[in-house]
């Protein structure tokens, strides 16, 4: 026999010592995850934007811009229903689909809070990020009419691009807040504004 006992004994324990540290490692890669992501939506988090942020802010050039959309959904006051939170939460994945219509492949959508959304534009300056929050707002207001009345909720869209108007996620939120507009209604009772 090449092995002994000792060497038995001694696989044992470094196999168990091993397999307790791949578990550990499991454990907090899936801890990891989820802690980037929405668990209601399974978007990526503000957590995880505030890290895409920084790595698309590293290097940058004077002349390169990151942008960012800022989207609220709001009930709709005068149709909201007695189960708000389901269909929020609905409106939340309707609302998400529009906006995943208009974006560019390297475009991030994430779960800012509760009902809010930031779509991540890297090298992406001001003028084209209107264009793009343009073209959102015309895929929210499709996407939302086909439901109709299915649907009570308001969305607004506001943008904000770096450095010009901050230079963290914070800042960048702030501006596209103070910028945002509701998009028109849609046809019919439904109150996409």
């Amino acid at each position: 026999d090449a092995f002994n006992e000792d060497h038995k004994r001694i696989l044992e324990v470094v196999g168990r010592q091993v397999a307790h540290t791949v578990r550990q490692a499991l454990t907090f890669e899936r801890y990891r995850a989820t802690d980037l992501r929405d668990t209601a939506t399974g978007l990526p988090n503000v957590r995880h934007l505030e890290r895409m942020f920084a790595a698309a802010s590293t290097n940058v050039q004077p002349e390169d811009k990151v942008s960012v959309i800022f989207v609220t959904i709001r009930q709709d006051s005068a149709r909201q229903s007695n189960d708000v939170h389901t269909v929020t939460d609905r409106a939340i994945e309707m609302v998400t689909c529009g906006i995943r219509r208009a974006l560019r492949v390297g475009d991030l959508l994430f779960r800012y809070d509760g009902n809010e959304l930031a779509v991540l534009l890297s090298q992406t300056d001001a003028e084209t990020a209107s264009l793009i929050a343009e073209r959102t707002r015309l895929s929210l207001a499709a996407e939302l009419s086909l439901a109709r009345d299915a649907w009570p909720v308001r969305v607004s869209l506001g943008v904000a691009t770096a450095p010009a108007d901050g230079v963290s996620v914070e800042e960048l939120i702030k501006a596209a807040r103070s910028r945002e507009c509701p998009l028109v209604s849609a046809p019919s009772h439904s109150a996409i504004h």
